[in-house]
């Protein structure tokens, strides 16, 4: 009985060790791969990161340059009231720039002078802040419903409780001063009327987030506008950086078209153009034809010469055949010295048409032999004894790789990285442990508190229930 009880004993010791070894192979390996997954997670949220700086930076620099073109001379006032948008009306370093300047070039476009476009352009973007803020909707819907001032749409500003009907803004500038109507106005005094109009009608907008600055929807407006705003600071300094970059690839580019260019002039002079070389056997075909058809009216000719001959013997008198034949044989050798005045023999000699278009074809094949072998001694000459650098290279790259085999192989380079693999995931457990505990420790005290209270004032809750 004591040799069983020992030897479960010692069974149970054996498994635990052979399991706690186990696990601790499995817990090894999920902490390798869960640090993996965590470093590819984090390289790509960089990446993201540095993504949204450069377009944030890129579209800081592109508003700049419309506040520069609309406010030649105010650009600085611009870019103060720009860096103070966020704290006043809820608006990024982007967005007031933006805004200010569109709504700035809109004001110049009708004929308002610079000044008269600052103080219309800051007005309506600070009241585009407001509006946002008031009737809790985002910058840029609140923006685009104030360009109506501009355009004078009606619809876009009823979400605002602002009705801009015709009569109404007559009956506006009438109770104003105005002295006229809407119809009698040029387009600047119209613009200038819904301006004043619209301001009016918005009075209960106008400052309302700086009154609500520390309501928890404009905190957190003022907290993703500041981190937007660090954002475009870094992508500036990105763009600064990446820029000589950018550059030197166009330029690289630009030398790479210069080179196909010239490769493809090249290849156009080695094998020519397909639209001539099909004119030329177009041509040739053409001439074949017509040396045919010359062909076919002599052969017409002369069977006529032969019929007319022929009718001329059978109107001759059987009487007269004698001298008929004498004078046939004497007209035959007349006729012969005739035809021989037409040299056929003469068709056959010189070089025909073929015969032509063989040597030009004979003389491009050569031509091209030619300049492919000249082509070949030059690159020879100009490579030299290049292959000597490229056996170089080839051994250079051999050796970095080995470097780096060596490096990351070393057992002391694999342990300190395992070391601090380890180390980063003890402290990510200790943090997520050190949360909860705080999260313990509050629990236990609201819960601890709320029981004190009751013990202490049950009699007084019941006596008033």
């Amino acid at each position: 009985m004591a040799q069983s009880v020992g030897q479960i004993g010692l069974d149970l010791v054996v498994n635990k060790n052979q399991f706690e070894k186990q696990m601790s192979g499995i817990t090894n390996l999920a902490k390798k791969a869960g640090v993996a997954l965590a470093s590819a997670f984090a390289v790509k949220k960089l990446v993201d990161f540095g993504k949204q700086c450069i377009e944030l930076g890129s579209d800081l620099a592109e508003v700049q340059n419309v506040v520069d073109v609309t406010f030649p001379s105010m650009s600085k006032q611009v870019d103060d009231f720009a860096k103070n948008a966020a704290a006043s009306f809820g608006l990024s370093e982007t967005m007031a720039k933006q805004f200010t300047g569109t709504f700035g070039a809109m004001a110049k476009a009708f004929g308002f002078s610079e000044q008269q476009a600052y103080d219309m352009g800051t007005t309506l973007t600070g009241l585009a802040g407001d509006v946002a803020s008031f009737y809790n909707i985002s910058q840029d819907e609140a923006y685009t419903k104030l360009k109506s001032v501009f355009t004078g749409e009606t619809e876009t500003l009823k979400d605002l409780g602002v009705v801009m009907t015709q009569n109404a803004l007559d009956a506006y500038a009438m109770a104003n001063g105005w002295g006229k109507t809407t119809q009698a106005m040029s387009e600047a005094e119209k613009v200038a009327l819904r301006y004043l109009f619209v301001q009016d009608q918005l009075s209960a907008a106008t400052g309302d987030f700086v009154r609500t600055s520390d309501s928890w929807a404009n905190q957190v407006r003022v907290l993703k506008l500041q981190f937007d705003s660090l954002k475009a600071t870094l992508g500036q300094g990105l763009i600064n950086v990446l820029t000589p970059v950018l550059k030197l690839l166009n330029q690289l580019l630009a030398k790479l078209m210069t080179v196909a260019s010239a490769f493809k002039s090249f290849t156009e002079m080695l094998t020519g153009k397909k639209a001539e070389g099909g004119s030329g056997f177009k041509d040739t075909a053409s001439d074949l034809s017509a040396a045919a058809g010359a062909a076919d009216s002599l052969t017409d000719s002369t069977e006529g010469i032969g019929k007319a001959a022929e009718k001329a013997s059978r109107s001759l008198m059987g009487f007269d055949k004698i001298n008929k034949l004498q004078d046939k044989n004497a007209g035959g050798t007349g006729g012969g010295a005739g035809a021989g005045s037409m040299d056929f023999g003469s068709l056959a000699e010189g070089d025909t048409i073929i015969d032509q278009t063989n040597q030009k074809m004979d003389g491009l094949v050569s031509k091209c032999h030619e300049l492919a072998s000249l082509c070949k001694k030059g690159f020879v000459i100009g490579f030299g004894n290049s292959q000597q650098k490229i056996e170089s290279i080839k051994q250079s790259i051999k050796g970095i790789g080995q470097s780096f085999k060596d490096i990351f192989t070393d057992r002391e380079v694999v342990s300190a990285a395992e070391n601090l693999f380890n180390t980063m995931v003890f402290n990510a457990g200790r943090a997520a442990g050190s949360m909860a505990s705080m999260g313990v420790t509050i629990a236990d005290n609201l819960i601890g508190g709320i029981d004190g209270y009751l013990k202490g004032s049950k009699d007084y809750i019941k006596f008033y229930i």
